[in-house]
Protein backbone atom coordinates (compact mmCIF):
# COMPACT_ATOMS: atom_id res chain seq x y z
CA UNK A 1 0.00 0.00 0.00
CA UNK A 2 2.35 3.02 -1.35
CA UNK A 3 5.30 1.20 1.11
CA UNK A 4 2.46 0.24 3.89
CA UNK A 5 0.87 -2.66 4.65
CA UNK A 6 -3.09 -2.63 5.31
CA UNK A 7 -3.97 -2.86 9.03
CA UNK A 8 -6.66 -5.45 8.76
CA UNK A 9 -9.04 -6.99 12.04
CA UNK A 10 -7.52 -9.70 13.28
CA UNK A 11 -11.15 -12.03 12.99
CA UNK A 12 -11.11 -11.78 9.31
CA UNK A 13 -10.79 -14.85 8.52
CA UNK A 14 -13.39 -16.50 10.88
CA UNK A 15 -15.88 -13.99 10.06
CA UNK A 16 -14.79 -13.96 6.36
CA UNK A 17 -15.59 -9.93 6.72
CA UNK A 18 -11.65 -7.90 6.16
CA UNK A 19 -12.13 -4.52 8.09
CA UNK A 20 -9.75 -1.96 7.30
CA UNK A 21 -9.02 1.77 7.66
CA UNK A 22 -7.62 3.95 4.76
CA UNK A 23 -6.53 7.49 5.06
CA UNK A 24 -8.58 9.96 2.73
CA UNK A 25 -5.05 11.72 1.41
CA UNK A 26 -3.41 7.83 0.33
CA UNK A 27 -6.87 7.45 -1.76
CA UNK A 28 -6.06 10.97 -3.36
CA UNK A 29 -2.58 9.68 -3.91
CA UNK A 30 -4.01 7.17 -6.11
CA UNK A 31 -7.13 8.03 -7.91
CA UNK A 32 -6.89 12.27 -6.92
CA UNK A 33 -9.24 14.36 -5.19
CA UNK A 34 -12.73 12.68 -5.15
CA UNK A 35 -14.75 14.69 -8.28
CA UNK A 36 -18.66 14.83 -7.12
CA UNK A 37 -19.15 11.71 -8.63
CA UNK A 38 -18.16 8.50 -7.27
CA UNK A 39 -15.30 6.00 -5.92
CA UNK A 40 -15.41 2.57 -6.56
CA UNK A 41 -13.38 -0.55 -5.17
CA UNK A 42 -13.37 -3.93 -4.71
CA UNK A 43 -11.54 -6.61 -2.36
CA UNK A 44 -10.14 -9.91 -3.40
CA UNK A 45 -8.77 -12.65 -0.77
CA UNK A 46 -6.45 -14.86 -2.46
CA UNK A 47 -6.54 -18.97 -2.41
CA UNK A 48 -5.89 -20.46 0.44
CA UNK A 49 -2.12 -22.01 0.92
CA UNK A 50 -1.60 -26.07 0.46
CA UNK A 51 -1.10 -25.86 4.79
CA UNK A 52 -4.56 -24.32 5.20
CA UNK A 53 -3.41 -21.18 5.64
CA UNK A 54 -3.28 -17.52 4.14
CA UNK A 55 0.20 -16.74 5.95
CA UNK A 56 3.48 -15.26 4.18
CA UNK A 57 6.50 -14.53 5.78
CA UNK A 58 7.78 -10.82 5.65
CA UNK A 59 10.48 -11.85 2.99
CA UNK A 60 8.01 -13.39 0.20
CA UNK A 61 5.82 -9.76 1.02
CA UNK A 62 3.45 -10.83 3.45
CA UNK A 63 3.67 -9.70 7.09
CA UNK A 64 4.26 -11.07 10.38
CA UNK A 65 1.19 -9.88 12.31
CA UNK A 66 -1.17 -12.80 13.15
CA UNK A 67 -4.26 -11.50 11.19
CA UNK A 68 -5.73 -13.12 8.42
CA UNK A 69 -5.98 -13.33 5.22
CA UNK A 70 -2.44 -12.54 4.44
CA UNK A 71 -2.66 -12.11 1.18
CA UNK A 72 -5.30 -9.52 -0.53
CA UNK A 73 -5.59 -7.14 -2.74
CA UNK A 74 -7.88 -3.90 -1.94
CA UNK A 75 -8.48 -2.23 -5.83
CA UNK A 76 -9.85 1.18 -5.89
CA UNK A 77 -11.23 2.89 -9.16
CA UNK A 78 -11.71 6.43 -10.07
CA UNK A 79 -14.51 5.04 -12.94
CA UNK A 80 -15.07 1.17 -13.76
CA UNK A 81 -12.80 1.00 -16.63
CA UNK A 82 -9.75 0.64 -15.04
CA UNK A 83 -8.58 -0.34 -11.64
CA UNK A 84 -5.43 0.52 -9.28
CA UNK A 85 -4.46 -2.07 -7.93
CA UNK A 86 -1.21 -1.04 -5.43
CA UNK A 87 -3.34 -1.03 -2.41
CA UNK A 88 -2.17 -4.69 -1.22
CA UNK A 89 -0.19 -6.38 1.51
CA UNK A 90 1.35 -8.39 -1.39
CA UNK A 91 3.56 -6.47 -4.23
CA UNK A 92 6.41 -8.60 -5.65
CA UNK A 93 9.70 -7.59 -4.54
CA UNK A 94 10.30 -6.23 -8.26
CA UNK A 95 7.49 -4.32 -9.08
CA UNK A 96 9.23 -1.19 -9.43
CA UNK A 97 6.84 0.07 -12.46
CA UNK A 98 4.09 2.34 -10.30
CA UNK A 99 1.10 0.66 -9.66
CA UNK A 100 -0.57 -2.42 -11.46
CA UNK A 101 -3.16 -1.66 -13.63
CA UNK A 102 -5.52 -4.03 -14.90
CA UNK A 103 -9.07 -4.44 -16.85
CA UNK A 104 -12.04 -4.83 -14.88
CA UNK A 105 -13.98 -8.07 -15.74
CA UNK A 106 -17.85 -7.79 -17.16
CA UNK A 107 -18.91 -9.19 -13.71
CA UNK A 108 -16.81 -6.03 -12.23
CA UNK A 109 -15.79 -8.67 -9.12
CA UNK A 110 -17.98 -7.55 -6.42
CA UNK A 111 -17.16 -3.89 -7.28
CA UNK A 112 -19.30 -1.00 -5.25
CA UNK A 113 -19.07 2.32 -5.37
CA UNK A 114 -18.42 4.99 -3.00
CA UNK A 115 -20.89 7.63 -2.31
CA UNK A 116 -20.23 11.58 -1.37
CA UNK A 117 -22.24 10.74 1.78
CA UNK A 118 -19.79 8.02 3.04
CA UNK A 119 -17.34 10.04 2.78
CA UNK A 120 -16.01 14.03 4.24
CA UNK A 121 -18.03 16.43 3.08
CA UNK A 122 -15.31 18.78 2.14
CA UNK A 123 -14.38 16.59 -0.50
CA UNK A 124 -15.68 16.73 -4.18
CA UNK A 125 -15.21 20.01 -4.53
CA UNK A 126 -12.51 21.67 -7.23
CA UNK A 127 -11.81 20.94 -10.49
CA UNK A 128 -10.63 17.33 -11.48
CA UNK A 129 -6.69 17.01 -12.97
CA UNK A 130 -5.80 14.29 -14.78
CA UNK A 131 -2.35 13.60 -16.05
CA UNK A 132 -1.67 11.79 -19.23
CA UNK A 133 0.06 8.78 -18.11
CA UNK A 134 0.32 6.12 -15.54
CA UNK A 135 4.06 6.19 -14.92
CA UNK A 136 6.35 2.92 -14.71
CA UNK A 137 9.89 2.53 -16.43
CA UNK A 138 11.89 4.36 -18.12
CA UNK A 139 14.84 4.62 -19.79
CA UNK A 140 15.54 8.42 -20.06
CA UNK A 141 15.76 11.66 -17.30
CA UNK A 142 13.73 13.63 -19.16
CA UNK A 143 9.58 13.67 -20.34
CA UNK A 144 7.29 15.36 -21.37
CA UNK A 145 4.43 15.07 -19.14
CA UNK A 146 0.81 16.59 -20.33
CA UNK A 147 -2.75 16.69 -18.81
CA UNK A 148 -6.38 18.72 -18.19
CA UNK A 149 -7.95 20.68 -15.88
CA UNK A 150 -11.79 20.33 -16.13
CA UNK A 151 -11.73 24.29 -15.10
CA UNK A 152 -11.45 26.11 -18.05
CA UNK A 153 -10.85 29.15 -15.43
CA UNK A 154 -7.66 27.71 -14.12
CA UNK A 155 -4.80 29.82 -15.48
CA UNK A 156 -1.81 28.41 -13.15
CA UNK A 157 -1.29 24.84 -11.21
CA UNK A 158 1.81 23.39 -8.94
CA UNK A 159 3.68 20.46 -10.24
CA UNK A 160 5.22 18.55 -7.40
CA UNK A 161 8.01 16.59 -8.41
CA UNK A 162 9.95 13.90 -5.69
CA UNK A 163 8.82 16.91 -2.97
CA UNK A 164 9.80 19.93 -5.06
CA UNK A 165 7.16 21.79 -5.95
CA UNK A 166 7.19 24.15 -9.70
CA UNK A 167 4.51 26.40 -11.01
CA UNK A 168 3.24 25.41 -14.63
CA UNK A 169 0.65 26.95 -16.86
CA UNK A 170 -2.91 26.22 -18.09
CA UNK A 171 -4.46 27.02 -21.04
CA UNK A 172 -8.03 26.21 -21.79
CA UNK A 173 -7.70 23.13 -19.02
CA UNK A 174 -4.49 21.93 -20.67
CA UNK A 175 -0.82 21.66 -19.56
CA UNK A 176 2.18 20.34 -20.55
CA UNK A 177 5.85 21.29 -18.95
CA UNK A 178 9.13 19.22 -19.36
CA UNK A 179 10.11 17.16 -16.45
CA UNK A 180 13.92 15.55 -15.28
CA UNK A 181 13.78 12.79 -13.47
CA UNK A 182 16.37 11.42 -10.72
CA UNK A 183 17.38 7.66 -10.98
CA UNK A 184 15.21 5.58 -9.04
CA UNK A 185 11.67 6.11 -8.31
CA UNK A 186 9.89 9.52 -8.81
CA UNK A 187 7.07 10.56 -7.67
CA UNK A 188 5.00 13.80 -9.77
CA UNK A 189 1.19 15.02 -8.55
CA UNK A 190 -0.32 18.20 -9.88
CA UNK A 191 -2.28 20.49 -7.69
CA UNK A 192 -4.47 23.49 -8.30
CA UNK A 193 -6.54 26.18 -7.15
CA UNK A 194 -9.92 27.01 -8.69
CA UNK A 195 -11.77 30.32 -8.57
CA UNK A 196 -13.62 29.21 -5.06
CA UNK A 197 -10.71 28.68 -3.76
CA UNK A 198 -10.91 24.90 -3.59
CA UNK A 199 -7.93 22.89 -4.12
CA UNK A 200 -7.38 19.27 -5.57
CA UNK A 201 -4.73 17.34 -6.60
CA UNK A 202 -4.22 14.73 -9.00
CA UNK A 203 -3.24 10.75 -8.33
CA UNK A 204 0.54 10.32 -8.08
CA UNK A 205 2.35 8.75 -10.88
CA UNK A 206 5.41 6.91 -10.12
CA UNK A 207 8.30 7.08 -12.85
CA UNK A 208 11.12 5.10 -12.22
CA UNK A 209 14.35 6.04 -14.52
CA UNK A 210 16.75 2.78 -15.02
CA UNK A 211 20.02 4.58 -16.14
CA UNK A 212 22.14 2.71 -18.08
CA UNK A 213 25.84 2.86 -16.38
CA UNK A 214 27.16 1.03 -18.90
CA UNK A 215 30.97 2.45 -20.92
CA UNK A 216 29.88 4.74 -24.27
CA UNK A 217 33.31 3.44 -26.62
CA UNK A 218 34.13 5.53 -29.11
CA UNK A 219 36.42 3.94 -31.64
CA UNK A 220 38.38 6.12 -34.34
CA UNK A 221 40.35 4.06 -37.04
CA UNK A 222 42.97 5.17 -38.87
CA UNK A 223 45.74 3.51 -41.44
CA UNK A 224 49.09 5.65 -41.29
CA UNK A 225 52.37 4.54 -43.39
CA UNK A 226 51.32 1.61 -43.42
CA UNK A 227 50.49 1.28 -39.52
CA UNK A 228 47.17 0.78 -38.58
CA UNK A 229 46.02 2.71 -35.28
CA UNK A 230 42.84 1.54 -33.48
CA UNK A 231 41.86 4.40 -30.93
CA UNK A 232 39.36 4.17 -27.98
CA UNK A 233 40.55 7.00 -25.68
CA UNK A 234 37.60 9.28 -26.65
CA UNK A 235 35.54 6.60 -24.54
CA UNK A 236 33.29 7.75 -21.77
CA UNK A 237 31.73 6.35 -18.49
CA UNK A 238 28.43 7.47 -17.23
CA UNK A 239 30.23 6.91 -13.62
CA UNK A 240 32.89 8.69 -12.17
CA UNK A 241 35.32 5.30 -12.49
CA UNK A 242 38.53 4.93 -14.49
CA UNK A 243 37.61 2.46 -17.68
CA UNK A 244 39.42 -0.79 -18.17
CA UNK A 245 40.36 -2.19 -22.16
CA UNK A 246 40.35 -5.71 -23.80
CA UNK A 247 41.13 -5.53 -27.64
CA UNK A 248 41.22 -9.09 -29.35
CA UNK A 249 41.59 -9.98 -33.35
CA UNK A 250 39.12 -11.84 -35.27
CA UNK A 251 39.83 -15.38 -35.80
CA UNK A 252 38.20 -15.68 -39.06
CA UNK A 253 40.24 -12.71 -40.11
CA UNK A 254 42.56 -13.62 -43.34
CA UNK A 255 45.46 -13.19 -41.44
CA UNK A 256 46.95 -13.45 -38.57
CA UNK A 257 46.98 -10.13 -37.05
CA UNK A 258 48.94 -9.54 -33.21
CA UNK A 259 48.59 -6.78 -30.74
CA UNK A 260 51.57 -5.95 -28.44
CA UNK A 261 49.56 -4.67 -25.90
CA UNK A 262 45.80 -5.28 -26.17
CA UNK A 263 45.04 -3.71 -23.03
CA UNK A 264 45.27 0.11 -24.22
CA UNK A 265 43.17 2.12 -24.84
CA UNK A 266 45.14 3.21 -28.04
CA UNK A 267 46.80 0.33 -30.07
CA UNK A 268 48.85 0.32 -33.15
CA UNK A 269 50.18 -2.34 -35.71
CA UNK A 270 51.62 -3.19 -38.80
CA UNK A 271 49.40 -3.46 -41.70
CA UNK A 272 48.41 -6.99 -42.65
CA UNK A 273 49.07 -7.79 -46.41
CA UNK A 274 46.32 -10.55 -47.49
CA UNK A 275 43.40 -8.91 -48.91
CA UNK A 276 39.81 -8.95 -47.12
CA UNK A 277 38.47 -7.72 -44.44
CA UNK A 278 39.86 -7.46 -40.61
CA UNK A 279 38.05 -7.00 -37.42
CA UNK A 280 39.14 -5.82 -34.21
CA UNK A 281 36.76 -6.63 -31.15
CA UNK A 282 36.75 -4.15 -28.12
CA UNK A 283 35.84 -4.84 -24.14
CA UNK A 284 35.36 -1.56 -22.89
CA UNK A 285 34.54 -2.47 -18.79
CA UNK A 286 34.69 -0.65 -15.03
CA UNK A 287 34.22 -2.74 -11.70
CA UNK A 288 30.24 -3.26 -12.84
CA UNK A 289 29.42 -2.78 -16.33
CA UNK A 290 30.72 -3.56 -19.56
CA UNK A 291 30.55 -2.94 -23.26
CA UNK A 292 31.57 -4.22 -26.42
CA UNK A 293 32.24 -3.14 -30.22
CA UNK A 294 34.03 -3.85 -33.40
CA UNK A 295 35.67 -2.14 -35.94
CA UNK A 296 37.01 -3.16 -39.78
CA UNK A 297 39.66 -1.89 -41.97
CA UNK A 298 40.06 -3.80 -45.62
CA UNK A 299 43.00 -4.58 -47.68
CA UNK A 300 42.59 -4.62 -51.18
CA UNK A 301 45.73 -4.17 -54.48
CA UNK A 302 46.08 -0.42 -53.01
CA UNK A 303 46.74 -1.70 -49.43
CA UNK A 304 45.46 -1.20 -46.37
CA UNK A 305 43.02 1.31 -45.34
CA UNK A 306 39.77 2.33 -43.09
CA UNK A 307 36.11 1.20 -44.11
CA UNK A 308 33.44 4.07 -44.30
CA UNK A 309 30.09 2.13 -42.88
CA UNK A 310 28.38 5.00 -43.69
CA UNK A 311 29.00 5.34 -47.28
CA UNK A 312 26.16 4.79 -49.87
CA UNK A 313 25.01 5.74 -53.47
CA UNK A 314 23.94 9.49 -53.55
CA UNK A 315 20.58 8.71 -55.44
CA UNK A 316 19.61 7.09 -51.39
CA UNK A 317 19.48 10.75 -50.43
CA UNK A 318 16.30 11.78 -52.56
CA UNK A 319 14.79 8.16 -53.27
CA UNK A 320 10.80 7.62 -52.69
CA UNK A 321 10.92 3.92 -51.00
CA UNK A 322 7.41 1.96 -51.61
CA UNK A 323 7.74 -1.95 -49.80
CA UNK A 324 5.89 -4.19 -51.35
CA UNK A 325 4.47 -7.07 -49.60
CA UNK A 326 4.12 -9.49 -52.85
CA UNK A 327 1.47 -11.37 -51.62
CA UNK A 328 -0.91 -8.46 -49.94
CA UNK A 329 -0.10 -6.04 -53.27
CA UNK A 330 -1.91 -8.18 -55.53
CA UNK A 331 -5.05 -10.77 -55.69
CA UNK A 332 -2.22 -13.39 -57.01
CA UNK A 333 0.92 -12.14 -54.85
CA UNK A 334 2.77 -12.59 -58.43
CA UNK A 335 5.56 -10.60 -59.50
CA UNK A 336 4.46 -10.08 -62.49
CA UNK A 337 1.47 -8.16 -60.96
CA UNK A 338 4.25 -5.42 -59.66
CA UNK A 339 5.62 -5.12 -62.81
CA UNK A 340 2.37 -4.45 -64.53
CA UNK A 341 1.90 -1.34 -62.00
CA UNK A 342 5.47 0.24 -62.74
CA UNK A 343 3.86 2.68 -64.01
CA UNK A 344 1.42 3.55 -61.51
CA UNK A 345 4.04 3.56 -59.30
CA UNK A 346 6.12 5.93 -60.81
CA UNK A 347 2.90 8.54 -61.08
CA UNK A 348 3.19 7.96 -57.22
CA UNK A 349 6.71 9.50 -57.76
CA UNK A 350 8.16 6.71 -56.37
CA UNK A 351 11.76 6.03 -57.13
CA UNK A 352 12.59 3.01 -55.57
CA UNK A 353 11.41 -0.81 -54.71
CA UNK A 354 11.95 -2.55 -51.44
CA UNK A 355 10.49 -6.30 -51.94
CA UNK A 356 9.64 -7.94 -48.43
CA UNK A 357 11.39 -11.51 -49.39
CA UNK A 358 10.62 -13.41 -52.28
CA UNK A 359 13.15 -16.01 -51.62
CA UNK A 360 12.18 -20.15 -51.66
CA UNK A 361 11.13 -20.45 -47.79
CA UNK A 362 8.68 -22.82 -45.72
CA UNK A 363 6.70 -19.50 -44.35
CA UNK A 364 3.95 -17.14 -45.76
CA UNK A 365 5.38 -13.95 -44.62
CA UNK A 366 9.12 -15.46 -46.56
CA UNK A 367 11.17 -14.58 -43.89
CA UNK A 368 12.20 -17.84 -43.07
CA UNK A 369 14.47 -18.15 -45.97
CA UNK A 370 16.26 -21.66 -47.08
CA UNK A 371 17.25 -20.44 -50.54
CA UNK A 372 18.24 -17.54 -51.37
CA UNK A 373 19.01 -17.94 -54.79
CA UNK A 374 15.80 -18.44 -56.17
CA UNK A 375 12.70 -17.05 -56.28
CA UNK A 376 9.40 -18.89 -54.00
CA UNK A 377 7.10 -20.47 -57.03
CA UNK A 378 4.26 -19.05 -54.93
CA UNK A 379 4.87 -15.50 -56.34
CA UNK A 380 7.06 -16.30 -59.41
CA UNK A 381 9.94 -17.19 -61.31
CA UNK A 382 13.69 -15.83 -61.60
CA UNK A 383 12.63 -14.68 -65.21
CA UNK A 384 9.71 -12.99 -63.74
CA UNK A 385 12.02 -11.36 -61.57
CA UNK A 386 14.82 -10.30 -64.20
CA UNK A 387 11.73 -8.66 -65.94
CA UNK A 388 10.70 -6.48 -63.19
CA UNK A 389 13.68 -5.16 -62.66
Amino acid sequence: MMGDMISVNEDAEATDKLVFNIALADLENIMSTYDKTIWYYSIYAYVMLPTGEFELSSQEGGIDALEDPDIYDVAFMPDIGIQNRILSNYIAADDVGGPRLVAIGPSNRGMRGILASEIDTALGKGPRITIFSEGGRVYKDTLLIGGTISDTTVLTATLTLNESDTEIPITNGLFSTEIVLSEGENNLSVTAIDSAGDTTRSMTITFTWLRDHSPIINIVTSVQDNNVILNAIGSSNPDPEALLYSWSVDPDNPEVVTLTDPNSATINFTAPTTTGEYYFNLIVYDSDDTSHARTVIAVDSLGAHTVELNNHPKWVDDAVIYEIYSRAFSSSGHLSEITARIPELKDLGVTCLWLTPINVGPSAHGYAITDYYDINPDIGTKDDFRELV
